[in-house]
């Protein structure tokens, strides 16, 4: 159910203001070679936000839902927590391993519930 919120939230958002702001804020690849990517584990980023806020970071884990719209959003656990992933590099199949690089970022706040994304770099 919450992954489909964050789906609806994806598509509503690249659908108007989102489409520049993903574009532009999100989707922006940084230069990364001069950028020195911290390992963590995902429920360190979930439970601190405001720490990892604007880091870069990166996690491992399996791959347990995946969607594309303009860009690709997938979800990946390492065993310790599930977070969202915004790419521009294609979406991965669900049950893939993989190793991403990417910048923490508060996708959207609503009340009590905030989103954090990672933005694969």
């Amino acid at each position: 159910m919450f992954f489909k919120l964050i789906k609806l939230a994806f598509i509503i958002l690249g659908l108007g203001f989102g489409y520049n702001y993903i574009s532009s804020s999100v989707l922006n690849n940084d230069n990364d070679e001069d950028i020195n990517f911290e390992r963590v584990r995902i429920e360190d980023i979930l439970q601190h936000p405001r720490e990892y806020h604007d880091q870069h970071v990166t996690v491992s884990g399996t791959v347990v839902s995946s969607s594309t719209f303009i860009w690709s959003l997938f979800s990946l656990d390492d065993g310790s927590a599930t977070i969202n992933i915004i790419s521009s590099k294609g979406a991965p199949k669900e049950g893939q391993r993989m190793t991403i690089r990417g910048k923490v970022n508060q996708f959207f706040k609503v009340k009590d519930k905030e989103v954090i994304i990672i933005k694969e770099i």
